[in-house]
């Protein structure tokens, strides 16, 4: 289970990691877990999370072959691109991120967009590499009759950070997408229908709903896990 830390003076990650799971070795990973490219740079009074051992490790991931998700943020660079490069000195996102790595695939219903529910799109705004991927998971929802549960559709690719780590949001690879955002608030149990999650979980994706606490993300799908 995430719990909050904030870094205090003096701290390293190998030390935070021998606290928290007994051994140095896993600190590289809570580094890629929390956004932080180099681990031996952390700064006094940042808040990081410290998953299960298992979340870190990526133990808990039963997907193989081509539905297994990136693990970690090197691994998300590797498959996805290195959206670091991309972010100007004032910390706005260049353009060219966009034009080389986002994509718009078609999905085989419209939906609703959740900022302005008089408009809908059957389209998905996602990294290039998940084009094929979006686009088969929702057409398995709409063979399955269960593109009714889905009221509307908030967004794939945004760039942005976490709320409760300050991390780059999965969602600026477009890797994460956000559906029935009113009724799936975060923090809350939300109302996701079970066939929604099942079918995107059969695809490699990590649902939001399985984080406690506050960290719930109802809405939220992405396909990475450890970060």
């Amino acid at each position: 289970m995430p719990r909050g830390y904030v870094i205090r003076n003096g701290d390293t990650l190998d030390a935070i990691a021998t606290e928290f799971y007994g051994q140095a070795g896993v600190s590289l990973q809570l580094a890629q877990y929390n956004g932080i490219l180099n681990p031996h740079e952390i700064r006094p009074r940042r808040h990081i999370l410290i998953p299960s051992y298992i979340e870190l490790t990526g133990q808990e991931t039963g997907q193989v072959g081509a539905n297994k998700p990136p693990h970690g943020l090197n691994a998300i660079i590797e498959k996805f691109g290195n959206i670091y490069d991309f972010i100007r000195c004032d910390g706005t996102l260049y353009w060219k991120w966009e034009d080389d790595y986002m994509t718009r695939c078609e999905i085989p219903f419209a939906v609703p967009l959740s900022v302005y529910p008089a408009l809908f799109t059957n389209q998905i705004y996602c990294h290039r590499e998940l084009a094929d991927l979006f686009s088969g998971v929702f057409e398995k929802i709409y063979r399955q009759g269960s593109w009714k549960a889905i009221a509307s559709y908030g967004g794939c690719f945004q760039y942005g950070y976490d709320l409760h780590s300050g991390k780059i949001s999965p969602h600026a690879w477009g890797i994460a997408i956000d559906l029935n955002v009113e009724s799936n608030a975060l923090g809350s149990e939300g109302d996701m229908d079970p066939d929604i999650i099942e079918l995107f979980a059969e695809s490699g994706f990590q649902w939001g709903g399985d984080w406690p606490g506050r960290f719930r993300d109802p809405m939220h799908f992405q396909y990475c896990t450890g970060y």
